[in-house]
């Protein structure tokens, strides 16, 4: 039996399905399910202001640091509150496990 092809896809060809919206959108929607949850665990802890401080944040990569100078999509929650450090890190007396780790479905 005849060997198949390997199918090399060009950056020409990655770049613009990261450009494409259902990519986006995939981002987009992960990212409102780690702002909601994270929303969520931060409220039942009793921190209030920290889940009031939490927002959604979209852009491109630049691509300097990528070898192939890829811009990739991302999507991030962000908490903005000033003591949003100590509440991620557990310094306050919050479970050390970090409410946006928690949320993003890590331990």
């Amino acid at each position: 039996m005849p060997k198949t092809p390997k199918t090399v896809i060009g950056r020409d060809v990655t770049a613009q399905a990261l450009k494409s919206p259902k990519v986006r959108a995939e981002l987009r929607k992960r990212r409102d399910v780690v702002l909601n949850k994270a929303f969520r665990i931060a409220m039942a802890g009793g921190h209030t202001k920290f889940a009031l401080a939490l927002r959604a944040e979209d852009g491109t990569r630049p691509g300097t640091k990528s070898s192939s100078g890829i811009r990739r999509p991302y999507s991030r929650v962000i908490a903005g509150s000033a003591d949003a450090t100590s509440l991620e890190y557990g310094d306050v007396g919050v479970n050390r496990q970090a409410i946006l780790r928690r949320a993003a479905g890590g331990r």
